[in-house]
């Protein structure tokens, strides 16, 4: 499916999703996010994960996915309510009417044909195969960017571990997770962990069911499950298949250079449907290095341009997709980034968007680092962020402009701002202070250094937070 064709994808789910109910959404049953390391899971990526007892995967290895809180989730979808764990999409479809939610996109997507059937026939089935599966099998991460939580990176967990919680004023942020996390079995890289056990017990079944599988980490490239997978779909071709891996594109070259040979094997083998690599940043420059701690942008450009370069399309069977986490600090330099991109689509030919794609999800939390707090000044920015992405479109210049669906993704973010602007903002004011004020001393960064354009709020944060 192209980029070009998503919003007829989405249109025609959304026609299809009430015949059953109004609330309905397909990836509760086929999409599931799998975060073996600390035992949760969660379908789709919106809502918050939520634990997985250990009892349920002894009794049913397949409760990594049907865990019971998730059937009642189902049960609420079918009977035509609104779960509050889904409130991202139920918020997108409340600012317009005419804008479609990812539980559209998503239950238009390819990987989910012929599911609405099969979820008919059999609507409560603990042992549903999803057809889109992502999983981590570890936090071990190399970085520990703003926005991310020790549950998901060990260099956010080694941050808590030596400086204590972030004190915000009303509340201390992170604190909990990383106690959860700290007294729960399995810990984190623990040899004996009895939700991977669980995993590779339901692997095969799971694998000839499969239309996507997506890893996630922490860092993917730094797990030993991640190249185990590899190696057995190298092994088990899966035509099928699309394979997909998150990395940050900032670890040891040894480990980029030891995944460009397996995708160009899977890519020119015909071992897999498509090869793709999902990457993250959303800003240029030292404000992206801010933003994820870790980051060297010069190398990920760099690498960016190897895998991209390397990793072969034949007949489009490869992507790279940059996941921009749009935050309140994308604002300043986002252009950068889209200027950034259209020269490389336009200096890598017709139809390179299909090489290098752009998703621009904007972030939901932490409250106060989300775009919500935007004020006029940012707002306009933003619009006309929007206008030249509209200006650039495919139609207007050719295949290497911007999609249908980047540009909707950017017009959703605007209206979410929209709806925000005259909202009280005076509690997240005063954390977005107390967390980069503590996140600049434990870092030995500055805010106001690296982003000028943000000392005026900067300073009136300061002052409600001072209060």
């Amino acid at each position: 499916m192209s980029q070009s064709s998503y919003n007829a994808g989405a249109e025609y789910a959304r026609e299809k999703l009430k015949q059953i109910s109004c609330s309905m959404c397909l990836a509760k049953w086929t999409q599931v996010t799998m975060h073996l390391h600390n035992g949760h899971t969660h379908s789709c990526h919106h809502p918050a994960p939520h634990f997985i007892p250990l009892d349920e995967i002894k009794q049913n290895p397949h409760a990594l996915h049907n865990t019971k809180h998730k059937i009642k989730q189902r049960q609420l979808m079918l009977a035509g309510e609104q779960p509050e764990e889904c409130n991202y999409c139920w918020n997108i479809e409340n600012l317009n009417h005419g804008h479609f939610s990812d539980r559209h996109f998503k239950s238009g997507e390819d990987w989910n044909e012929g599911q609405l059937e099969k979820i008919k026939a059999n609507p409560l089935d603990e042992n549903f195969l999803p057809t889109y599966v992502e999983v981590s099998f570890n936090n071990t991460c190399n970085f520990a960017c703003m926005y991310c939580s020790p549950q998901i990176s060990s260099k956010w967990m080694e941050d808590i571990e030596h400086g204590g919680a972030y004190d915000l004023g009303n509340y201390q942020v992170h604190h909990l997770d990383y106690l959860r996390i700290k007294n729960q079995i399995p810990i984190p890289n623990r040899e004996v962990n009895p939700y991977i056990e669980a995993f590779w017990k339901i692997w095969p079944e799971l694998y000839t069911n499969l239309k996507v599988f997506r890893i996630t980490g922490g860092e993917p490239l730094l797990s030993k499950h991640t190249w185990k997978v590899l190696k057995y779909i190298q092994d088990n071709p899966n035509p099928d298949l699309i394979i997909g891996i998150n990395t940050n594109l900032g670890v040891q070259d040894a480990f980029i250079d030891r995944l460009i040979p397996i995708a160009k094997d899977l890519i020119l083998n015909n071992k897999v449907k498509n090869f793709e690599l999902y990457t993250s940043v959303e800003s240029t420059g030292v404000q992206a290095e801010y933003i994820r701690d870790g980051l060297d942008y010069k190398k990920f450009i760099s690498n960016l341009n190897k895998v991209t370069s390397e990793i072969p399309m034949l007949d489009w069977k490869s992507k790279t997709v940059i996941m921009a986490t749009y935050n309140l600090l994308s604002i300043p330099n986002f252009r950068n980034l889209l200027e950034w991109l259209l020269e490389w689509r336009t200096k890598h030919g017709s139809a390179t968007w299909k090489k290098l794609w752009l998703d621009i999800s904007y972030l939901t939390y932490p409250n106060w680092q989300t775009i919500a707090l935007a004020d006029n000044n940012m707002l306009a920015i933003m619009e006309s962020d929007l206008k030249f992405m509209q200006d650039h479109k495919e139609q207007a210049i050719g295949h290497h402009g911007f999609q249908d669906t980047e540009i909707s993704k950017m017009a959703r973010a605007v209206d979410y701002v929209t709806q925000n602007i005259s909202k009280d903002k005076t509690t997240e004011m005063m954390q977005f202070y107390n967390f980069f004020n503590a996140y600049d001393l434990r870092r030995n960064k500055n805010f106001v250094k690296t982003f000028p354009e943000f000392a005026n709020f900067y300073s009136r944060c300061k002052e409600v937070a001072n209060a």
